[in-house]
C-alpha cells in the first residue's frame, strides 16, 4: 500500500520543520492584527463554481467531487478564500467591526497532474482583510507578505503585479481580446481555443506555449480610468518606497475569477521562468456580493508551503511584541505603513490604527492589551516619533531609528 499519487508524506524532521513553518506564519499574521478561522475541508460545489469560476482550469479540471447518499455535491477546497467568505457572510459580515483581518491554514485539494512543488493535496497560508479599500494598505500587505517569506526562505524575492482594474473594465478588455484571439485561432493550443468563448481571459492563464502570442495582444492597461490608473501607481509607489523588488506584468490574470484591481505574485529573484509561485493574490472586491453577502472591499493571499520548503535554507526566530502605530492625520498614513512594515521586518509585533483619530487609537490599545502606541505626525520629519508606554502612561520622543 502506498500513498496515493500527488500527496506528500512528513515523518520526523520533515513534520518538526512543516510544524515550524506553521508557527512562524501564525506569529506573523497575529503581528499583524490577523485572527484565525477554520472551516470545513468540503463545500457544496456550487461555492466553488460560483467563487472560482465554472471556466476557471480549477472548476474545469481540477475539483474533488463528493457525492452523498443523498445525491448531494460537493467538492474539496481547491483554495482556502471561498470558505473564509461563506463563513463570513453566513455570520452576519455586514454587522461586523471592520476591518476583518483573517488568516487561515488548511490543505486544499486539487486534481491536477504531480510534479516538483505542485501536489494533488497540499498546504497553504491565507492572509485576507475585509471591509478596506487603501493602496497603501494593499501595498504593506504584499510588501509584509515578501519580508516575512524572505526570512523564512533566505533568499530575494520579485513580485510580479497587474491591475485588472474594475469588472466593468475587465469585461470591455475581454470584449477587445476576444477579437484578437478569433482572428489567432491558429497560434492557440487546444485548451485555449475552447477558452476564447467561454472567457476570453482564461487564455492569459495559458502555461503552453500560447504565451509566445502575448506580446501580440493589447494590454489591459489601455481601458483603465484615471482612478483605477492612480490607485495602481500608489500600490507601486509604496513597493518601490519599501525596497520591494516588483515587476509589472501586463498579462497577469491568476486563476481565480473573482479577482478585480490588484493581482500579484512572488518567485524567487532566479526563477525568471516563473515555474515556482510561492504567494499568489490580489483583491477581490465583488466576491462577497457575488456569494449573496454585501458589497465588501476585500484583499488576500496565500502562500504554498511546499514551495517554500523546497526553497528554503533555514528557519529564522520571530520574536513577538505588540506595538499600535497611530497616524495623527491622512498626511501620515503612508508613513506609519512604512514605520509598520519596517517593525514587522525586523520581527516586531506592530500594525497600524485604522483611525486618524488619536483618543479613538489611544482608547483601541488599551483595550487590546498593545504594549506601546507609536504617534506619527509631525516630528517624522526630523525622523522622530513620540512613542506612548500603555502601562506606565509615560510618553518620550525617539529617533525611529531607535524603535
Amino acid at each position: 500500500m502506498q500513498k496515493p499519487k500527488g500527496t506528500r508524506d512528513f515523518v520526523g524532521s520533515e513534520s518538526i520543520l512543516r510544524e515550524k513553518i506553521t508557527s512562524l506564519f501564525i506569529d506573523f499574521a497575529r503581528n499583524l492584527g490577523f485572527t484565525s478561522i477554520e472551516t470545513p475541508v468540503f463545500e457544496k460545489s456550487e461555492l466553488f463554481e460560483r467563487s472560482v469560476g465554472k471556466t476557471s482550469d480549477i472548476v474545469q479540471k481540477e475539483l474533488f467531487y463528493l457525492s452523498s447518499k443523498k445525491n448531494e455535491r460537493f467538492a474539496l477546497r481547491p483554495e482556502l478564500t471561498a470558505g473564509v467568505v461563506r463563513a463570513l457572510i453566513e455570520r452576519g459580515i455586514k454587522s461586523m467591526p471592520k476591518p476583518i483581518n483573517i488568516y487561515t491554514v488548511g490543505n486544499v485539494y486539487r486534481y491536477e497532474k504531480p510534479q516538483k512543488g505542485r501536489y494533488r493535496e497540499f498546504r497553504q497560508y491565507d492572509l485576507n482583510s475585509f471591509g478596506e479599500k487603501n493602496p497603501y494598505f494593499d501595498g504593506y500587505f504584499i510588501a509584509s507578505a515578501v519580508k516575512f517569506i524572505e526570512k523564512i526562505i533566505n533568499k530575494k524575492i520579485v513580485v510580479y503585479i497587474n491591475s485588472l482594474g474594475s469588472g466593468k473594465t475587465k469585461e470591455l478588455y475581454a470584449q477587445t481580446l476576444l477579437k484578437t484571439l478569433k482572428d489567432n485561432t491558429d497560434k492557440l493550443c487546444d485548451d485555449c481555443k475552447s477558452r476564447i468563448t467561454k472567457n476570453p481571459l482564461r487564455v492569459l492563464d495559458c502555461k503552453a506555449n500560447c504565451k509566445d502570442f502575448f506580446s501580440d495582444l493589447i494590454t489591459i492597461d489601455k481601458f483603465y480610468t484615471g482612478d483605477e490608473k492612480q490607485y495602481f501607481k500608489m500600490v507601486t509607489d509604496f513597493l518601490s518606497t519599501a525596497s520591494i523588488k516588483f515587476k509589472i506584468d501586463p498579462y497577469l490574470m491568476r486563476g481565480l475569477d473573482y479577482y478585480t484591481s490588484i493581482v500579484f505574485e512572488f518567485t524567487v529573484l532566479d526563477d525568471t521562468s516563473r515555474s515556482s509561485v510561492l504567494c499568489g493574490g490580489g483583491r477581490f472586491d465583488n466576491l462577497v456580493g457575488n456569494l449573496g453577502g454585501s458589497q465588501t472591499d476585500a484583499v488576500g493571499l496565500g502562500i504554498g508551503l511546499e514551495r517554500l520548503l523546497d526553497n528554503m535554507k533555514d528557519i529564522p526566530d520571530i520574536k513577538n511584541k505588540s506595538l499600535l502605530i497611530a497616524p495623527v492625520s491622512e498626511d501620515f498614513v503612508k508613513k506609519s505603513y512604512e514605520i509598520c512594515l519596517s517593525l514587522i521586518s525586523k520581527g516586531r509585533s506592530a500594525q497600524v490604527s485604522t483611525t486618524t483619530n488619536l483618543q479613538s487609537s489611544f482608547s483601541f490599545a488599551l483595550k487590546n492589551n498593545f504594549k506601546k502606541l507609536i504617534i506619527v505626525g509631525d516630528e517624522t520629519a526630523s525622523g522622530r516619533v513620540a512613542v506612548k508606554d500603555l502601562k506606565s502612561k509615560s510618553q518620550k520622543t525617539v529617533n525611529l531609528s531607535g524603535l
